[in-house]
């Protein structure tokens, strides 16, 4: 029901609105292309040379690295015909493309021979993850990440199966390959390693002075469903900000394949972030649709900022880190395949299928229990004050008394808890997520509300008054039997015009609930009325021409409602 009201939703890019499906397409290494093919992470495909002049002892070496560089825990497995990885999906990538270079067996042997001996795991500040083995005598560093990061640390590049000198030349090149794999829409990953001939204390001992190897280029396509789906928000009035750890121009170009405006403006880096003060990100958080290199400190930032400009936000998380900002957002919304536990408990949702979809389709059904939350409430409070109307009503000009208590007790025990419940169940309203978000502030019963539910409840103690007047003529019990199974048919026509405020009801999908509940209901009025069990309700069988009378004021009811709907006077 909070998703429901939510404006702005800060979703993970991967996993989330993309697959995790993620397949290496490309290997650029310095002066040289390759192709990679093969789709998901089925272990076939074949390495070709695109551009430039091909070095295999440097393939090679490629991928014995990231064979012996993957975490222990990733597993590429086979289920239902399906192949899956368990882990990472970036280093399941790594691992794919090694089984296709190398063949599963080799890449297992490499493993036991290249003994692992420490690692330093990938954070979202270093933004690369560096594992230490055993190699020939010595220990060799492999290091993996954020390409850009890993060029700033190396002072040397692989060419032609030797070192050489990084100049301001080459870093420009390299720069230029991954720029160029990320405005196509790739994720850029980076492997650079050093010789050392110790094991070191800390990350800073020895990631420094590496011989960069290569950029990858990993394709990881949206998910099915997800643009039609930002479409959707879009129309609802809500605002999509996607958050990644990626380069910036591998979210740009991902915003754009799903249907996101991002242009230059709209984009934000974490580091533009950093430098920024509060007031600065405040003024331009509005129109800011990617944020590019992230970390979770930052997106509690950006969750602070965009509450304190007045929007409901929902936010995505997985990890531990992202707790904060999941407990900061007005609804927090943990992956429940990938998302530790830390962040399912710091969240109100868990998205079971870590898809974005699924999110846009909980924010239809938040709306839908708000409505259906308010139907019921109309249809009691007319009903009731109807009832009241009638009961004061003929007190006030001298009637003798127009129900009993036990007629009052029946309608509302029985007749009423029917049509109410099936209220509950009200199919969405067409046209319900082409509505704005309601105000978080909205209540339940407006002033507006109020008036319509004294007009229609006075106009129904009104008719209901009328006809017991008018039955006073064959006996006190005789009419009080007419008004009260008026009043119970009064409000199967309440039940009817309740199902929409302001939409007429032939325009409304069928509730498979209600006319059961009100036929189940007219048959326990009839059996009060038509059977023994009318002595202890005080009540008389009715001449099936009375029905007739009555049926005029639950028909007026409706008309006057219906009418409203169709001159747009909303409440």
């Amino acid at each position: 029901e909070g998703l429901g009201a939510c404006n702005v939703i800060c979703s993970d890019k991967t996993g989330t609105i993309t697959k995790a499906e993620m397949t290496v397409k490309v290997i650029k290494m310095l002066n040289t292309t390759y192709e990679v093919t093969g789709s998901g992470f089925e272990p076939k495909g074949e390495i070709k040379l695109v551009e430039g002049v091909g070095n295999e002892a440097d393939v090679r070496f490629l991928l014995d690295l990231l064979a012996i560089h993957t975490s222990p825990d990733v597993k590429l497995v086979q289920e239902s015909g399906q192949w899956k990885i368990r882990g990472s999906p970036t280093e399941g990538a790594a691992l794919v493309l090694a089984y296709k270079g190398l063949g599963e067996e080799y890449v297992k042997s490499a493993i036991e021979k290249y003994r692992l001996v420490k690692t330093f795991p990938f954070d979202r500040f270093r933004k690369r993850k560096t594992t230490i083995h055993e190699y020939g005598g010595k220990y060799l560093a492999i290091s993996s990440g954020a390409p850009e990061i890993l060029l700033e640390i190396s002072s040397s590049v692989r060419l032609s199966g030797s070192d050489t000198r990084m100049s301001v030349d080459i870093k420009k090149r390299i720069t230029d390959y991954i720029t160029e794999l990320a405005s196509s829409g790739y994720r850029t990953f980076g492997v650079a390693y050093r010789f050392i001939d110790y094991i070191p204390e800390s990350s800073e001992d020895v990631e420094r002075d590496l011989t960069f190897l290569t950029v990858l280029g990993i394709i990881d396509p949206p998910r099915e469903g997800v643009k039609e789906a930002i479409e959707s928000c879009k129309r609802a009035g809500i605002k999509v900000v996607m958050v990644t750890g990626d380069h910036k121009l591998t979210a740009i170009a991902v915003a754009r394949m799903i249907g996101l405006d991002a242009s230059e403006e709209n984009v934000l880096e974490g580091r533009q972030l950093d430098v920024m003060s509060d007031e600065e990100f405040n003024k331009i958080v509005d129109r800011v649709n990617v944020y590019a290199r992230v970390t979770p400190e930052h997106k509690a930032r950006i969750v602070k900022a965009l509450k304190s400009k007045g929007y409901r936000v929902a936010m995505t998380g997985d990890g531990v880190n992202d707790a904060p900002a999941l407990k900061m957002a007005d609804i927090g919304v943990a992956m429940g395949i990938k998302g530790t536990e830390v962040a399912k408990e710091a969240s109100q949702l868990v998205l079971l299928d870590d898809n974005f979809v699924t999110i846009v389709e909980a924010v239809k059904e938040g709306r839908v229990i708000f409505e259906n939350l308010k139907k019921p409430i109309n249809y009691l409070l007319t009903c009731n004050l109807g009832e009241v109307a009638s009961v004061f009503g003929a007190e006030l000009i001298g009637l003798p008394p127009i129900l009993r208590p036990i007629h009052l007790l029946w309608i509302n025990v029985t007749t009423d808890a029917l049509p109410a419940i099936a209220l509950g169940f009200e199919p969405p309203e067409p046209g319900l997520l082409e509505k704005p978000p309601r105000s978080a502030k909205e209540r339940f019963i407006t002033n507006s509300k109020l008036i319509y539910y004294i007009v229609m409840g006075t106009l129904l103690g009104g008719m209901v008054i009328a006809l017991f007047s008018a039955m006073l003529l064959r006996g006190l019990v005789f009419a009080q039997t007419v008004a009260f199974t008026t009043l119970v048919l009064s409000e199967f026509g309440r039940s009817i015009v309740s199902r929409s405020e302001n939409l007429n009801i032939w325009k409304l999908p069928g509730n498979k609930w209600l006319i059961p509940a009100l036929l189940v209901s007219l048959t326990l009025q009839l059996i009060v009325i038509y059977t023994p069990i009318n002595i202890a309700f005080g009540a008389v069988p009715l001449p099936p021409e009375t029905f007739l009378y009555m049926a005029i004021v639950p028909l007026v009811i409706i008309v006057a409602d219906e009418v409203r709907k169709l001159f747009k006077i909303r409440i």
